[in-house]
């Protein structure tokens, strides 16, 4: 019995690690925690502008303005193969850079502003209230199902040699890949772009 609460407590201490609190002021300009590729991240993003870009690195690293740090609240988890991000920064000006493995699939959702997400290669599931959504896809013939709309704006999608503008804006596509792509713009602008393969 004595072995098993020995094991229930390292456990404890060891998830503690990978768990920053909720509502908690970075200490620095960055966090990171590891995180393998081919995981799930889940993205709760306020206003403010985001670049979240995939590299060779198995990890999660978030860069943040060092004048700005005192006024942003963050939170990141890693549950295995699934992490959870939080960022809620300063109404004016607020930016933020976030590295994760190239091969992730993504949830993200964000209020207000401007989101770019370049280089990462997998499942998407993209929701901006308000705002620029620009999306880098290696090749569209890595999806299998593309839904993309925009309520009120334009939709840019030279990987599937489209556009579209005005009210009530949508695309859908279909292929051989194995990635599904879903990307939501309430108002403002969407632009899916092929870049170079990962």
């Amino acid at each position: 019995m004595h072995r098993v609460y020995k094991l229930q407590l390292a456990l404890v201490l060891l998830l503690s690690v990978f768990t920053l609190a909720a509502d908690s002021a970075p200490s620095s300009a960055s966090l990171e925690r590891p995180f393998m590729a081919a995981g799930k991240i889940t993205l709760q993003l306020s206003a403010g502008g985001y670049v979240i870009r995939g590299t060779k690195e198995n990890r999660i690293y978030i860069e943040l303005d060092p004048s700005q740090v005192s006024e942003v609240r963050a939170e990141l988890k890693v549950d295995g193969n699934q992490a959870y991000v939080r960022l809620k920064g300063p109404q004016n000006n607020f930016h933020a850079t976030i590295f994760v493995p190239q091969q992730s699939d993504l949830i993200v959702n964000q209020t207000v502003g401007d989101m770019r997400i370049q280089a990462v290669q997998g499942n998407k599931s993209v929701d901006l209230d308000v705002g620029s959504l620009k999306i880098d896809v290696p090749a569209a013939s890595d999806y299998s199902n593309v839904d993309a709309t925009v309520r009120i704006g334009s939709i840019k999608a030279p990987a599937w040699k489209a556009q579209h503008d005005g009210f009530f804006r949508s695309l859908q596509a279909h292929g051989q890949g194995k990635y599904n792509l879903n990307a939501h713009v309430g108002v403002g602008d969407m632009t899916l772009s092929e870049a170079e393969r990962l």
